[in-house]
């Protein structure tokens, strides 16, 4: 008996002594598992007793547009344009304005957003939502043509023209992806996506997310962070 209490009390003492040992250098094993906050963390505390730096590993910065020399290789034509959609200015290569290349599926999200702008308050039929959805996320060329014949064929290229203040674009008679764009164009019919001048103003989010869920291959225009940005080569990517 006398040795079972024993053993008894060894064993406790043992289990004490490790978690005082645990408790005295709980902030080494803490750190260790990433959940202190960086010193730089105001909410961390310098006595090892509060318990009060004890929280979320501190996140990386989030990484910043800056400006760097671009090298690009391309056999033939290339050209790009940058959009300060606070400033109104527009940056580029050379041939910004002057050298174009076919639109292909880039007009999708003004001819969606053009069709919806033009029922004003009227909300499209689900078959026409379907078709629109079907045209911008599957890059369908028959949705959209169903829908450029619903706009008047030429005329919706010509009101692109017109409500995006574009100077650069020509169409092609009855056919919308080889309507001719420059990159300075591309990104003026970005912003004009993204400010609601395409869609109204009561349909530009739902154009908008059309534009965001849009895969351009020769001519991409994206609108983040108050920039338009639209490179645009001529190769063959699809």
């Amino acid at each position: 008996m006398r040795n079972r209490a024993a053993t008894a009390i060894a064993l406790v003492a043992a289990i004490a002594a490790a978690s005082f040992l645990v408790w005295l250098n709980r902030a080494d094993i803490v750190h260790a598992a990433g959940l202190i906050a960086q010193p730089s963390d105001a909410a961390a505390s310098s006595s090892p007793d509060s318990g009060a730096g004890i929280g979320l590993a501190a996140q990386p910065a989030a990484p910043l547009l800056v400006p760097a020399r671009v090298d690009v290789t391309v056999p033939g034509f290339f050209s790009w344009a940058l959009l300060d959609r606070a400033s109104g200015k527009i940056s580029g290569s050379a041939n910004l304005a002057t050298d174009t290349s076919s639109t292909e599926s880039m007009i999708k999200v003004w001819t969606s957003g053009d069709y919806l702008r033009r029922l004003g308050s009227a909300s499209p039929s689900q078959s026409r939502l379907t078709e629109l959805s079907r045209m911008i996320r599957d890059s369908d060329d028959d949705a959209a043509e169903d829908v450029y014949q619903a706009g008047g064929a030429n005329t919706v290229v010509q009101r692109m023209i017109k409500i995006c203040g574009l100077t650069d674009t020509s169409l092609f008679d009855g056919w919308w992806s080889r309507t001719e764009i420059s990159a300075e164009d591309a990104v003026r019919l970005g912003a004009c996506v993204a400010d609601g001048r395409a869609a109204g103003a009561t349909r530009a989010a739902r154009s908008g997310a059309a534009c965001r869920n849009q895969t351009w291959a020769r001519a991409a225009t994206a609108t983040a962070s108050g920039l338009t940005a639209s490179p645009m080569a001529r190769s063959k990517l699809w």
